[in-house]
Parts: C-alpha cells; structure tokens; sequence
C-alpha cells in the first residue's frame, strides 16, 4: 500500500510516538486482510502490538477518530480507496494476462496447422472452382512420411520449450537416413526425454539431433568405435552405401578414414549407380 507522507503527517502530527506505532499496525492489517479491523478494544489492543489492554485505552481516541466506525468494524477513507485502485489494477493485468495467453494459444494452434499442412501427405488436389481465372500451378508435393512432426511431439508428450526447434526438418533428415520411427526415434528420445525431465532439465529438439542416426548405426552393426565401421570397401553393399550418401547429404558426417573421398571429391569409391542416384542433392549441398 502507498503511503503519502505529507497526508499522514497531516492527521497524525498530534500523535505519540506509540500512537504512531500502533496506528500503524491497524493499517498494516487492514491493508494486509484486506478487511477493516473489529471495533472491539479487547482485540483492538492485540492488533495495534500494544502491551496491554490498558495502553491501548490510554491512546485509543485519537487513532479511533481516524477512522469511522460501521457495523462492527473501523473503515478508514484513505485505505478504502487504495484497495478499490488495487482491485482495478490488479483486474485489469489479470484480464490482459488471459487475452494475450488466449493470443499465444491461438498463435501455437495456427503454427500447429501450418506445420500440419507443411507435413501433409501429398494425396490432396487444390480445386479452383473460378472458370473464368487461369489456375496457378501446385506446389510439388512434399514427401509423404510415416509420421509427422506433429505426431511425434504428441507421442513423447513433449513440452512447449521443445516445440520451438525446427524440427520438421529434422525429422524428415531421420527418415531420409532410413531411420525407423518406432525402433531409431521415438523410443530413444522418449527414453532420454524422460530422463532428463525427470532431472529437471529443460531441453530443446538439437539436442536429440543424433540419437535416431547413432541408435540406427548400433542397430546396423556400423558404430562409429569398432570395427564394424571398417568393413573392406569392396564387401559394402550397396544399400550402406546409399545410406552413407545420405548422412553425408544431411549431416555432413563421412569416415575419410574408412570409407575413402567424399561423395563431392574425385575418386569417391561409392557405386557409380549411388552417386547418380544423389546427384542432384550433391549438387544442391555443394552450392
């Protein structure tokens, strides 16, 4: 509550210094319970922290006629007032808290429709029933996949921190890889994610960037520390090898070490039928 000083000092120059105190002490729980105090001396002198009940007579009369007695209870004008401004104000916040939380739930519903369109099976026809003006063409159809972006934040009951990531693109990269989405992303991230909830921690969609192609590798026997990574280059089918272009492609990530040049250097010993198959998205990450 406010206090103006000058207004204070003005009805309460002829008070001691334990009227003061006590004085006080009536508006502080007034202000504090929101209630005038009881017109009642036997509760009165507990309120005001006076020593006794015979202090409290002694300087009674001259705090009681700040105030205005009504059934039951002393009101005074000046806190009366400063608690209906509260009110208002406190009113007013609390209304423009729920209009713009109301704005921020319409905003994440219309980004979930426009990812839900951007992630859309590409079966549906734009239909223009406007004879009379040149329909424009459609936009290529985006890749169908197994699941969208949507499904997956729904199915690891992901929090709004989460959602900020731009994780459509990632996703769509996992199953470019030839990741799974039962075995190689949704039950690593939903392990991991529950894990460090349970941590209180909060964490954003990057960092669950190479879970889904790590845990692929380990299911393909082609970890990155043994072995397996070193398989002769003349026995790689090529199905890895199509999966090696494609991480390159996605993640930039190539073993020089085991698997020879890069897709985009000369002599890449990849099957001729593999680079041509990528040859456009070489091209497009090279530029």
């Amino acid at each position: 509550m406010p206090l103006y000083w000058a207004d204070y000092d003005a009805d309460t120059a002829h008070f001691t210094a334990i009227q003061h105190g006590a004085y006080l002490m009536l508006i502080k729980s007034y202000w504090q319970s929101r209630k005038p105090p009881p017109d009642d001396d036997d509760k009165l002198w507990r309120i005001a922290r006076c020593e006794s009940k015979d202090q409290w007579l002694e300087i009674r009369d001259d705090i009681v006629a700040l105030f205005r007695s009504k059934n039951g209870f002393l009101k005074h004008k000046r806190v009366e007032k400063e608690m209906r401004e509260f009110k208002k104000k406190s009113d007013k916040k609390r209304a423009a808290g729920r209009k713009g939380g109301q704005v921020s739930a319409n905003n994440r519903k219309s980004g979930k429709q426009r990812l839900s369109k951007k992630t859309a099976p590409p079966n549906h026809t734009d239909t223009d029933t406007d004879t009379d003006t040149e329909k424009k063409p459609a936009d290529p159809p985006l890749k169908e996949y197994p699941k969208s972006w949507i499904d997956l934040l729904g199915d690891i009951e992901a929090e709004a921190d989460m959602r900020m990531f731009g994780g459509a693109h990632m996703l769509h990269s996992w199953f470019e890889l030839g990741c799974d989405y039962q075995i190689d992303i949704l039950q690593p991230i939903k392990t991991v994610y529950e894990r460090q909830k349970s941590q209180s921690n909060s964490v954003g969609w990057a960092y669950f960037k190479n879970i889904p192609p790590q845990t692929l590798r380990e299911r393909q026997g082609i970890k990155q520390n043994n072995k397996a990574a070193d398989v002769p280059r003349e026995n790689v089918s090529p199905a890895m090898w199509e999966q090696r272009v494609r991480k390159f492609i996605h993640c930039g990530e190539w073993s020089v070490k085991y698997w020879g040049p890069k897709p985009d250097d000369p002599g890449c010993e990849a099957p001729p039928e593999v680079l041509e198959k990528f040859k456009d998205k070489l091209r497009e990450k090279a530029q």
